[in-house]
Protein backbone atom coordinates (compact mmCIF):
# COMPACT_ATOMS: atom_id res chain seq x y z
CA UNK A 1 0.00 0.00 0.00
CA UNK A 2 1.38 3.61 -1.08
CA UNK A 3 1.41 6.68 1.66
CA UNK A 4 -1.01 9.29 0.52
CA UNK A 5 0.42 12.81 1.46
CA UNK A 6 -1.60 15.82 1.16
CA UNK A 7 -0.61 19.30 0.61
CA UNK A 8 -1.67 22.76 -0.24
CA UNK A 9 -0.24 25.37 -2.21
CA UNK A 10 -1.13 29.04 -3.21
CA UNK A 11 0.96 28.24 -6.33
CA UNK A 12 2.78 32.04 -5.54
CA UNK A 13 5.98 30.70 -6.69
CA UNK A 14 3.95 29.91 -10.04
CA UNK A 15 2.72 33.27 -10.52
CA UNK A 16 6.29 34.89 -9.49
CA UNK A 17 8.00 32.52 -12.17
CA UNK A 18 5.48 32.93 -14.71
CA UNK A 19 5.68 36.34 -14.15
CA UNK A 20 9.29 36.46 -14.53
CA UNK A 21 9.38 34.39 -17.80
CA UNK A 22 6.70 36.67 -19.37
CA UNK A 23 9.16 39.85 -18.96
CA UNK A 24 11.91 37.62 -20.19
CA UNK A 25 9.86 36.40 -23.23
CA UNK A 26 9.13 40.11 -23.47
CA UNK A 27 12.43 41.61 -23.91
CA UNK A 28 13.47 38.68 -26.48
CA UNK A 29 15.01 40.77 -29.14
CA UNK A 30 13.76 38.38 -31.30
CA UNK A 31 10.35 39.01 -30.56
CA UNK A 32 8.33 41.03 -32.67
CA UNK A 33 6.38 43.82 -30.94
CA UNK A 34 2.65 42.36 -30.61
CA UNK A 35 3.68 39.30 -28.76
CA UNK A 36 6.20 41.24 -27.11
CA UNK A 37 2.89 43.64 -25.44
CA UNK A 38 1.20 40.95 -25.24
CA UNK A 39 3.78 38.94 -22.41
CA UNK A 40 4.33 42.21 -20.91
CA UNK A 41 0.70 42.72 -19.92
CA UNK A 42 0.87 38.97 -18.87
CA UNK A 43 3.76 39.80 -16.84
CA UNK A 44 2.07 42.75 -15.11
CA UNK A 45 -1.08 40.74 -14.40
CA UNK A 46 0.56 38.25 -13.12
CA UNK A 47 2.77 40.62 -10.68
CA UNK A 48 -0.62 42.51 -9.45
CA UNK A 49 -1.76 39.24 -8.42
CA UNK A 50 1.16 38.29 -6.60
CA UNK A 51 0.25 41.42 -3.96
CA UNK A 52 -3.09 39.59 -2.88
CA UNK A 53 -1.44 36.10 -2.78
CA UNK A 54 1.48 37.30 -0.65
CA UNK A 55 -1.09 39.05 2.29
CA UNK A 56 -3.55 35.39 1.83
CA UNK A 57 -0.14 33.63 2.70
CA UNK A 58 0.27 35.53 5.36
CA UNK A 59 -3.03 35.22 7.12
CA UNK A 60 -2.94 31.48 6.24
CA UNK A 61 0.00 31.69 8.18
CA UNK A 62 -1.89 32.57 11.71
CA UNK A 63 -4.22 29.67 11.67
CA UNK A 64 -6.87 31.49 12.48
CA UNK A 65 -10.53 29.80 13.35
CA UNK A 66 -12.61 30.00 10.32
CA UNK A 67 -15.01 32.49 11.56
CA UNK A 68 -12.22 34.87 12.11
CA UNK A 69 -10.32 33.94 9.05
CA UNK A 70 -13.22 34.82 6.69
CA UNK A 71 -13.37 38.64 7.96
CA UNK A 72 -10.06 39.32 7.81
CA UNK A 73 -9.53 37.61 4.20
CA UNK A 74 -12.48 40.48 3.55
CA UNK A 75 -10.01 43.38 4.29
CA UNK A 76 -7.84 45.22 1.78
CA UNK A 77 -4.26 43.79 0.43
CA UNK A 78 -2.56 46.86 3.51
CA UNK A 79 -5.01 45.83 5.60
CA UNK A 80 -4.06 41.84 5.49
CA UNK A 81 -0.13 42.52 5.81
CA UNK A 82 -0.67 45.03 8.80
CA UNK A 83 -2.85 42.78 10.55
CA UNK A 84 -0.48 39.81 9.91
CA UNK A 85 2.47 42.28 11.23
CA UNK A 86 0.46 43.18 14.18
CA UNK A 87 -0.30 40.00 15.11
CA UNK A 88 2.33 37.51 14.43
CA UNK A 89 4.90 40.69 15.75
CA UNK A 90 4.69 42.74 18.85
CA UNK A 91 4.84 46.04 18.25
CA UNK A 92 5.18 45.64 14.70
CA UNK A 93 3.41 47.35 12.00
CA UNK A 94 2.99 49.04 8.61
CA UNK A 95 4.47 52.54 8.05
CA UNK A 96 1.78 53.89 5.49
CA UNK A 97 3.81 56.92 4.90
CA UNK A 98 6.59 55.37 3.18
CA UNK A 99 6.97 55.39 -0.48
CA UNK A 100 6.85 51.58 -0.52
CA UNK A 101 3.44 51.48 0.78
CA UNK A 102 2.63 53.97 -1.95
CA UNK A 103 4.13 51.97 -4.69
CA UNK A 104 1.43 49.04 -3.56
CA UNK A 105 -0.89 51.41 -3.44
CA UNK A 106 -0.44 52.18 -6.88
CA UNK A 107 -0.14 48.54 -8.33
CA UNK A 108 -3.10 47.76 -5.86
CA UNK A 109 -5.23 50.23 -8.27
CA UNK A 110 -3.91 49.13 -11.30
CA UNK A 111 -4.95 46.02 -10.08
CA UNK A 112 -8.61 47.29 -9.40
CA UNK A 113 -8.64 49.07 -12.33
CA UNK A 114 -7.89 45.74 -14.61
CA UNK A 115 -10.32 43.93 -12.83
CA UNK A 116 -13.20 45.83 -12.80
CA UNK A 117 -13.14 46.76 -16.05
CA UNK A 118 -13.38 50.82 -16.78
CA UNK A 119 -13.49 52.85 -19.87
CA UNK A 120 -10.22 54.46 -21.05
CA UNK A 121 -10.09 57.87 -22.09
CA UNK A 122 -7.50 57.96 -25.27
CA UNK A 123 -6.50 60.75 -26.91
CA UNK A 124 -5.18 60.06 -30.84
CA UNK A 125 -2.91 62.51 -32.48
CA UNK A 126 -2.88 63.20 -36.34
CA UNK A 127 0.44 62.99 -37.82
CA UNK A 128 0.85 65.01 -41.68
CA UNK A 129 1.43 61.44 -42.99
CA UNK A 130 -1.62 60.70 -41.73
CA UNK A 131 -0.79 58.58 -39.01
CA UNK A 132 -2.30 58.28 -35.96
CA UNK A 133 -0.45 57.76 -32.44
CA UNK A 134 -1.91 57.75 -28.85
CA UNK A 135 -0.25 58.60 -25.59
CA UNK A 136 -0.89 56.71 -22.39
CA UNK A 137 -1.97 58.15 -19.03
CA UNK A 138 0.68 56.90 -16.62
CA UNK A 139 0.83 56.25 -12.83
CA UNK A 140 2.09 59.11 -10.89
CA UNK A 141 4.68 57.43 -8.85
CA UNK A 142 5.81 54.20 -11.12
CA UNK A 143 4.53 55.89 -14.31
CA UNK A 144 3.21 52.69 -15.78
CA UNK A 145 0.09 53.03 -18.41
CA UNK A 146 -2.82 53.09 -16.33
CA UNK A 147 -4.79 51.13 -19.32
CA UNK A 148 -3.48 47.98 -20.25
CA UNK A 149 -3.78 48.13 -23.79
CA UNK A 150 -0.69 50.45 -23.82
CA UNK A 151 1.15 48.31 -21.33
CA UNK A 152 4.93 47.12 -22.92
CA UNK A 153 7.89 45.26 -21.67
CA UNK A 154 9.46 48.92 -19.70
CA UNK A 155 6.05 49.07 -17.86
CA UNK A 156 6.22 44.82 -16.57
CA UNK A 157 10.31 45.81 -15.90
Amino acid sequence: MTDVHIAFDRNFDTLLLDSIEFLLDATDKDCDIDTSNKCSRVAIIYSLLLLEAAANTCIDHLDLERAIYNEIDRLPVLAKFDFYLRTNFRNRMLDRGTHQIEWVKELKSLRDSTVHLKAWKVEWNGHPDKTMTAAAERTKILKIATNPKFWDEDDAK
